[in-house]
């Protein structure tokens, strides 16, 4: 009787430390954003930090330290942020958006693409994935044309990386990969 009593009262232990550890991050969380839409995003990214150590299934969390994270310049953690989003929860369309535009921050042409196809494929209507639908295949032309212009100018390995980044971003493009001869 007496372990089952000290069991008892190490789950009720348990159950108000989670408790009390959900409620400070949710603090944290509240004065990060604060901060972030501040611009102080410095600040901001310790706090989430902690409220990670403390709750890390608040997706929330996750996102906001994405963000802050964003604003400080540093894109492959915040990208690693978002997948942490993703894992919890696929289907924000905006999640997708803000991981294909920090995925072309970070020079990650495909990973933009793939991300912006995600975001469309959820909410077809997304004005920010559509507009950034099409001005990555006006860069896919760009890419394409300055192809021409190097090859003309006797630089084919130069012409070869464009191509390559012109299919990153448009890779159902056939004109593409007979130009590249992939």
């Amino acid at each position: 009787e007496a372990v089952a009593t000290a069991e008892a009262v190490a789950v009720e232990t348990a159950a108000e430390t989670e408790k009390h550890a959900n409620r400070l991050a949710r603090v944290l969380d509240l004065r990060a954003v604060s901060l972030i839409e501040d611009g102080v995003h410095a600040e901001a990214a310790p706090l989430l930090s902690e409220a990670l150590e403390l709750c890390p299934g608040l997706r929330p969390l996750w996102l906001h330290r994405a963000l802050a994270r964003t604003g400080l310049e540093l894109y492959e953690d915040a990208l690693a942020d978002l997948a942490q989003c993703v894992e919890m929860d696929s289907s924000d369309a905006d999640v997708h958006f803000l991981r294909a535009k920090l995925s072309l921050l970070a020079g990650n042409l495909e990973g933009a693409r793939r991300a912006t196809d995600q975001a469309l494929s959820l909410r077809a209507d997304h004005p920010e994935g559509r507009e950034l639908r099409k001005t990555m295949s006006e860069c896919a032309d760009v890419y394409n044309d300055e192809a021409t212009k190097l090859i003309l100018l006797g630089s084919p390995a130069d012409a070869v990386a464009n191509l390559t980044h012109a299919m990153s971003l448009r890779p159902n493009d056939p004109h593409l990969f007979m130009r590249r001869g992939a």
